[in-house]
């Protein structure tokens, strides 16, 4: 029957942030193997979101790797080993890097980084001396990540145990991201009415001046200020808040102004 399973892969440091875009939480259960459901892992530089099983595998897909690539990378891999299709995808700051695909034949898109170079330099020359009916190109996608991120689906990682995930459910505070010039801003609304509105800067910036307007039907009901500072890559700062309506931040700068607005409904 084989694995149908789908992974993404991120700076270890950002497993919060990854596990809030695909909608995922810690359930506290641990485990050293991996079975069929959702999954993380936290390895030395990396960590994998993995939805294991039929079922499961579309819980995790590319988009959220292209989301999570603002101000970094994000890796996308798929297979599924009754069709022997696999695709791996590399994003940085939305844009697609390089891609392998294989889907009967291999696919490459970008240029490929050496460690998958070398899997499909490998797997042509076994091919090359292999008789007629086995297949090594599918493994290119598996071991050419496990050299990059150090994981592959079909082997228990040493030492490390696998963390139970679940869907984060509909009671539970919705996140939404809106990137835009140097800025990527998260809104976590919680349906009690507490709003959590981070700034982070996707590269160094200077900005004069970060406002929050909160507004209750349809009139401004405060404003919160933070006095500008030269923003290093990936600094945030977290505004947190209660809210009923939109909400509304406005960063200014030499860049000019720049506007993302959530909107809050504790009644859901």
């Amino acid at each position: 029957m084989g694995y149908r399973s789908s992974w993404i892969a991120v700076a270890v440091d950002r497993r919060p942030h990854a596990l809030r875009v695909v909608g995922l939480r810690d359930t506290g259960a641990r485990s050293s193997d991996l079975e069929t459901g959702l999954f993380g892992l936290a390895l030395p530089r990396w960590y994998v979101a993995l939805g294991s099983g039929w079922d499961f595998m579309g819980k995790i897909n590319e988009a959220h790797a292209q989301e999570l690539s603002a101000g970094g990378q994000a890796i996308f891999w798929t297979a599924d080993d009754s069709s022997m299709a696999a695709r791996v995808a590399c994003y940085q700051d939305g844009r697609l890097l390089w891609a392998f695909d294989y889907d009967g034949k291999p696919a490459v898109t970008g240029q490929l980084p050496a460690e998958v170079e070398a899997a499909l330099a490998e797997a042509k020359r076994c091919q090359a001396a292999e008789e007629e009916g086995v297949d090594h190109f599918y493994d290119v996608a598996h071991q050419g990540l496990k050299a990059i991120v150090g994981f592959r689906h079909d082997e228990t990682p040493s030492g490390l145990d696998f963390e139970g995930l679940r869907p984060i459910e509909a009671s539970e505070p919705h996140r939404t991201i809106q990137v835009g010039g140097p800025f990527r801003v998260e809104g976590i609304l919680d349906p009690s009415g507490r709003a959590d509105l981070i700034v982070e800067a996707t590269r160094q910036v200077r900005v004069d001046r970060i406002q929050v307007l909160n507004f209750h039907a349809g009139e401004l009901a405060g404003v919160v200020e933070h006095k500008g500072h030269l923003f290093s890559r990936g600094e945030r700062r977290t505004f947190a808040l209660q809210a009923d309506g939109l909400l509304r931040i406005e960063i200014s700068g030499i860049f000019t102004v720049r506007t993302y607005e959530f909107e809050a409904d504790p009644e859901g």
